[in-house]
């Protein structure tokens, strides 16, 4: 996908698989009496907050780019790879990741 940073450059964006999140987070699934529009347009809504709350647009993109790795929805295969792409040490991009994680933990459950 491609959408433009505050300068109105074009950048790569990443598509956001919602349907995957909860599988891959270990989350609970939405009870059967909810209508799954409302809860996909709820967790967009939460996501959209989440990465973009704090920061810049690159520091949006940075977040953007960890959650699709843990997501396996990144072309970077390895931490390393993510690093390079970053331009950040592989020691910090692991320190990200865990935060990351943790965070992302807390937006699939809602809190």
């Amino acid at each position: 996908m491609i959408a433009f940073d505050e300068a109105g450059r074009a950048i790569l964006a990443v598509h956001f698989p919602h349907a995957e999140v909860v599988d891959r987070l270990d989350g609970e699934a939405p009870p059967r009496d909810v209508d799954e529009s409302i809860i996909r347009r709820e967790t967009l809504c939460r996501f959209l907050r989440f990465v973009s709350a704090r920061g810049n647009t690159r520091t949006v993109g940075s977040r953007v780019l960890l959650l699709a790795f843990l997501l396996g929805q990144s072309d970077a295969r390895t931490q390393r790879q993510l690093a390079k792409r970053l331009r950040l040490t592989p020691g910090r991009v692991s320190q990200m990741l865990n935060v990351a994680r943790r965070d992302f933990r807390k937006l699939a459950k809602g809190n």
